[in-house]
Formats: C-alpha cells, sequence, structure tokens
C-alpha cells in the first residue's frame, strides 16, 4: 500500500522532471518502438 502511493507520487511529480529523465525516455520509447518494428518484421518475413 505504502509501495503504490510512492510509486503514484514519483509518477504525478514525474510531469516536472528534468529535461535529461524526458530525453531518456523518450529513447526508451524509441527503442520499444524499434524492438517492435523489429519483432514485427521477423514475424511477417
Amino acid at each position: 500500500m505504502l509501495n503504490e502511493i510512492n510509486i503514484m507520487h514519483s509518477h504525478r511529480s514525474g510531469f516536472s522532471v528534468s529535461p535529461r529523465t524526458v530525453g531518456a525516455k523518450r529513447r526508451q520509447v524509441e527503442i520499444l518502438n524499434n524492438v517492435t518494428y523489429q519483432a514485427q518484421a521477423q514475424h511477417f518475413s
């Protein structure tokens, strides 16, 4: 329960994080999209 509150709090304050963290999140999303694309390409070939 206490852990859930901590996670919620960090998510809420995560919108005013430093640009470095935002850049890291964007890079994570790009990597995730790339992996998904490669997996789909393998699946269809």
